[in-house]
């Protein structure tokens, strides 16, 4: 954290991936005694997306960019994919990439993008 204290709030880019399963039911449930709690419970039928997207502090407002809703799980190739595609165009030169330590996040290939034409730092919480 004290890493992160340096870097100025208007160069920060807050990157994170998350998902929404539609079946939010308990696997348990109470009744009165002696009565049986009943529900059904299908399968791995269930619909699922998963979301990454960014957040640039400017300074004045809050920008979210490059949302990208997906029905599969996160990989390193998917999430290379969105960053590439996504969110190089949004992401501006000297700006710092702030992400966590996910294990699809591939930090060779993710700092070699930031090499790249745009040239970004990429920092990671929980180091």
């Amino acid at each position: 954290m004290n890493q992160l204290a340096q870097i100025y709030k208007e160069n920060r880019v807050y990157v994170d991936e998350w998902g929404i399963k539609e079946h939010l039911k308990r696997e348990y449930g109470r009744t009165p005694r002696g009565v049986k709690a009943e529900d059904v419970k299908r399968g791995p039928a269930f619909y699922h997306v998963n979301i990454v997207a960014a957040v640039i502090y400017g300074n004045s407002c809050t920008e979210r960019i490059a949302p990208m809703c997906y029905q599969k799980s996160m990989t390193g190739e998917r999430f290379e994919h969105c960053m590439e595609n996504n969110m190089l165009k949004c992401i501006g030169i000297g700006k710092t990439v702030i992400m966590d330590n996910a294990p699809f996040h591939r930090k060779k290939r993710l700092h070699k993008l930031a090499r790249g034409k745009v040239r970004f730092n990429i920092t990671y919480l929980y180091q």
